[in-house]
């Protein structure tokens, strides 16, 4: 009965009526339509133009965070899209609780990585060179706006939110999980090892999404710490491409290793939550 209260109000005070209630009751489907219908269409008019940033810059205008904005006002307006964008702002966690997103879990991966590397394939993983430090270094900037900023004002910011209230934590985790990683499919489609490393990426992405649940909801619903842990997971596969590029099995070798480790971040964000993934269930304003 809240959520129709919710949504009779939004109706109202909306600037499209019944549209926007519309909108606002079914906001996570009205977004997630919005999203494909948009960025997929992008990504297929432009498969010819390679995978270089030229073409993966302006994705973050079709985007989830942009889908994200245009839903919250048309259903609520500016205020919404201040509601939304206030998120950035959050902080609500001590700053151990941050460092886990900026060092923690990139740790995890390397640490994971060179021990099997040691054990499976000795003396081929190197040691990340200066170059592709730097680039980490530098591009950080520019991947914290494009898939930090990009990104989780969807993800988290609209979509997390609403599934958790009606579902809960876990069946929400597995529904974004499920989504983040599908809108990702069209990215380099027809090339050689598209499905299988499409699979290794649904299972980091789904296991992903599970610990991004935790961080957002132990820090009071801050998209800044969840944008750096997206950004931080993004920019150091500059760090690991040349580390682990030795055939066989290439640089999917590392991605398979990243996914066993979300994996396992996700089983232990679960059992030490007890399955809460820190969620308390308040009303959403």
């Amino acid at each position: 009965m809240a959520d129709a209260g919710h949504a009779r109000k939004a109706g109202q005070d909306g600037p499209f009526g019944r549209f926007s209630e519309f909108v606002d009751r079914h906001r996570v489907a009205v977004f997630y339509t919005l999203l494909l219908a948009l960025s997929w269409s992008y990504l297929f008019l432009t498969m010819d133009g390679g995978e270089a940033l030229s073409r993966m810059a302006p994705l973050v205008l079709v985007g989830p965070s942009v889908c994200a904005f245009l839903v919250v006002l048309t259903a609520h307006g500016t205020a919404g899209a201040r509601a939304l964008a206030s998120g950035i702002l959050r902080v609500g966690a001590p700053a151990r609780v941050h460092l886990i997103a900026l060092v923690g879990v990139p740790s995890c991966f390397l640490v994971a990585a060179y021990a099997v590397a040691f054990l499976a394939f000795p003396g081929q993983a190197a040691a990340p060179s200066t170059a592709s430090l730097v680039n980490a270094a530098v591009n950080f900037a520019a991947v914290f706006v494009l898939a930090g900023l990009g990104e989780e004002f969807g993800w988290r910011g609209l979509a997390l939110p609403r599934l958790q209230e009606r579902h809960g934590p876990l069946a929400a985790s597995s529904l974004v999980g499920l989504m983040w990683s599908a809108w990702h499919l069209p990215l380099g489609f027809g090339e050689q090892g598209w499905a299988s490393g499409n699979m290794v990426f649904f299972v980091s992405v789904t296991a992903a999404a599970f610990f991004y649940t935790w961080l957002f909801n132990r820090t009071g619903g801050s998209l800044l710490a969840v944008a750096l842990l997206h950004t931080t997971e993004n920019a150091s596969g500059w760090i690991y491409q040349d580390a682990f590029s030795f055939e066989p099995p290439g640089f999917l070798f590392f991605d398979a290793l990243k996914a066993g480790v979300w994996v396992l971040l996700a089983g232990l964000a679960v059992v030490f939550t007890r399955g809460t993934l820190a969620h308390r269930r308040s009303p959403q304003p």
